[in-house]
């Protein structure tokens, strides 16, 4: 009678955990993709728009489709998020245009949501600025 308890035990806990959620990731889950900026499509071939997040130094780095970023973050209740001293490197491209309103737009997010491993990049309840999506090594 004991194992058949225990049996009946462990299948109601697999049922059960079977409908869980999946664990929903952070923003420093890794690096993350351009494929969405200012409600249009985006794609380039060669070098891929990327932001990452790094916990252990509060620090936000990327590369902005010519240049090199790097600054500060700090997150707070409600998923908030302020990027800030936002520095990069000098390089002159032959178009520098979509990095500086790449550059301009994070200066300006205020909040972030994540779902189906696409991060969104917000300010207040307007349509997102950015969509990424994780890059899986």
């Amino acid at each position: 009678m004991t194992s058949f308890l225990n049996l009946i035990t462990c299948i109601i806990f697999f049922v059960s955990c079977s409908g869980m959620p999946p664990k929903e990731l952070s923003i420093e889950a890794g690096k993350w993709e351009l494929t969405e900026f200012m409600g249009n499509s985006f794609e380039i071939k060669d070098k891929k728009i990327t932001i990452e997040f790094s916990v252990t130094e509060n620090s936000v780095f990327g590369f902005s489709g010519c240049n090199t970023f790097r600054g500060s973050y700090k997150t707070g209740e409600g998923n908030r998020i302020e990027l800030s001293q936002l520095a990069s490197t000098k390089r002159a491209c032959l178009d520098m245009e979509m990095e500086s309103r790449f550059l301009e737009m994070l200066q300006k997010v205020d909040n972030y949501s994540i779902k189906d491993s696409v991060l969104s990049l917000n300010k207040a309840r307007m349509t997102p600025f950015a969509r990424f999506q994780l890059v899986k090594n």
